[in-house]
């Protein structure tokens, strides 16, 4: 019985679109041209759409779907996404100190602003630091020296003096007085002029922090240290620091102290 042209073609087309559905690769590219994302991307495409006037929120959802994923997995989401991806994800991947993440999206042109670098030299990230002072513009503001200092990481405290311009405020060095960071305290004693706050040696009184304090009484001359550290010191740290009445000025003289 003869067969219709109609009826050959409906029969041959059948074996080659099974052919296409079942080849993976084919399969592949077909999906990258239609919307939508994996099922495993959807939270955090999701989360980056619902939160792109939130920062702060924004940032914590790239920073737990990164810590479960890998580079690969963030190349693919870029690729499928990358109308999503903001500054806050890029800032999210420095303060992770993730180089290799905050590399790709700097070569897929992704925005960051100056908390990049300020979240990195908080959490001591030097390589990430670095690599925005070579890479980027958006540059830092104070308090990515202030944050470095009172959370002790002196290498990232000695770049920004050195490599920036943004420099810090009294803050730095009261921080790290009443962290009890001694080579921090020095170091911005010697080459910046920012000083503390009032209250910085009776932060590091409070605290217990005997070296430090012998340095600002050494060096610092700003505030005498009052009654109430003193009695705070005694309180919480009992012999670890010894003064006399004759070195203790009630009136608000310097203070000496002996171990």
């Amino acid at each position: 019985m003869p067969t219709s042209v109609g009826s050959s073609r409906r029969s041959t087309s059948a074996p080659v679109a099974l052919e296409v559905w079942t080849c993976p690769e084919l399969t592949a590219l077909i999906f990258q041209f239609q919307q939508g994302v994996p099922g495993s991307f959807l939270p955090l495409a999701q989360s980056l759409h619902m939160y792109r006037q939130c920062p702060p929120l924004l940032m914590d959802s790239f920073g737990v779907w990164m810590s479960c994923h890998t580079l690969d997995d963030l190349k693919r989401f870029c690729r499928l996404c990358l109308h999503l991806v903001s500054a806050p994800v890029m800032d999210q991947a420095a303060a992770m100190g993730h180089l290799p993440a905050l590399m790709l999206l700097h070569t897929l042109g992704v925005d960051c602003s100056s908390r990049a670098m300020n979240l990195a030299a908080k959490e001591g990230h030097l390589d990430v630091v670095t690599f925005l002072h070579a890479h980027r513009s958006e540059g830092a503001t104070t308090s990515a020296m202030n944050w470095a200092a009172e959370y002790g990481h002196f290498e990232v405290v000695q770049f920004l003096h050195r490599h920036r311009t943004e420099g810090c405020t009294k803050g730095a060095m009261t921080r790290a007085a009443k962290a009890g960071h001694l080579n921090i305290v020095e170091f911005l004693h010697f080459h910046r002029n920012e000083g503390g706050y009032r209250d910085m040696l009776h932060g590091a009184v409070a605290a217990g922090h005997v070296h430090v304090v012998d340095f600002l009484t050494s060096y610092r001359k700003e505030e005498p240290c009052s009654p109430l550290a003193m009695d705070d010191a005694a309180r919480l740290h009992g012999s670890s620091f010894g003064w006399s009445s004759s070195q203790w000025s009630r009136q608000g003289g310097p203070i000496s102290f002996v171990e």
